[in-house]
């Protein structure tokens, strides 16, 4: 169940496109978030907790739904079409929602780690200096991508894929009609 060759290396142009792809989702909600006033009233008396649960459920959520949902019904999201790759179960299927979901719950969770490492920042986020724990969580998701992308470059699979039963491979070729 690995991938060919030629496609882990496919995966960092795919992984990037949506990258950017999320940072054009993050980049609308902060929008309205900035024209509604959403960030004049800072904490407002709100926990870091409350806030770090907003955050999770009206961002982080919907991105790993979303790109669920694209690689358990298409079998791919914009960056991988782009790559000219596909998810896909060992035997060659579509891997549906469920498998799909945890194949993104596992490839989101150290950026959902980082995520954690700024919201329990003492003092403002991205102001105040960090403390430890912010430290040690940020490390902590570094270390966890990067074991990630070594493993997927020397194996062509990754934890995710491995946890949900998938793999990435690349797109059949589409067949000339015979006109």
């Amino acid at each position: 169940m690995q991938a060919s060759a030629p496609s882990r290396w496919r995966r960092v142009p795919a992984y990037a496109a949506d990258y950017l792809v999320i940072a054009a989702i993050a980049a609308a909600i902060a929008g309205v978030n900035l024209l509604t006033g959403g960030f004049e009233d800072g904490f407002d008396g709100r926990s870091r907790l409350s806030m770090y649960l907003f955050a999770t459920l009206s961002f982080t959520a919907p991105v790993v739904l979303l790109y669920a949902l694209m690689e358990g019904v298409f079998s791919t999201t914009p960056g991988k079409a782009l790559a000219g790759l596909r998810v896909r179960t060992a035997p060659g299927a579509r891997p549906g929602l469920p498998r799909a979901l945890v194949r993104n719950l596992v490839k989101f969770a150290p950026w959902e780690i980082a995520h954690l490492g700024v919201w329990i920042t003492p003092g403002t986020p991205f102001v105040s200096p960090p403390g430890i724990e912010s430290l040690i969580l940020w490390n902590a998701a570094l270390a966890l991508t990067a074991g990630q992308a070594l493993l997927i470059l020397v194996t062509g699979r990754g934890v995710h894929d491995r946890l949900a039963g998938t793999l990435v491979s690349r797109m059949a070729p589409k067949r000339a009609s015979a006109d």
